[in-house]
């Protein structure tokens, strides 16, 4: 482990949010439609949500910039079929206290369980932010699933 300055923290935070585009959302290079961007903005709301206050530079751009994410992705719901993109919804929706959210997301996710061997596991239909496939990218959509609270196992 090292230190690192916490002035590169705070700039890098000021980098990511003035990445986000003026609907809410992030969108990568290769990002061509709404359905596109759901997974960098789903995975950048459950990061902000996160963060604590008092390690932000500016907390009241954070929270804005974490209110534009959450109602990009509200907006899109239809277009959510993803399990990596609602479990991070989901995370987010929770954190910021957002109940009811949570509580819908969570039941599509409890819906969409696939369940094996006395486990569950949640399917992937595109790589993850980190670029997980197959079983590595059900395994991290599995993990963000899980940190929904539900006590399933990831079965292989």
């Amino acid at each position: 482990m090292i230190t690192v300055d916490d002035g590169v923290f705070q700039a890098a935070e000021q980098w990511f949010l003035q990445q986000q585009g003026p609907d809410g959302s992030w969108r990568g290079h290769w990002d061509k439609n709404d359905k596109d961007a759901l997974l960098l903005t789903a995975y950048m709301a459950e990061t902000l949500a996160a963060l604590k206050k008092k390690d932000a530079a500016k907390p009241e751009a954070r929270l804005a910039s974490l209110e534009r994410a959450l109602a990009f992705l509200a907006a899109h719901r239809d277009l959510e079929d993803e399990r990596y993109i609602v479990a991070s919804y989901a995370l987010a929706a929770k954190a910021t206290g957002n109940d009811k959210v949570h509580s819908d997301l969570l039941e599509w996710l409890r819906e969409s369980a696939h369940d094996q061997y006395g486990a569950a596991y949640w399917m992937l239909e595109r790589n993850t932010p980190f670029y997980g496939w197959g079983h590595t990218g059900q395994l991290e959509s599995t993990a963000g699933a899980d940190l929904n609270r539900r006590p399933l196992g990831y079965a292989i």
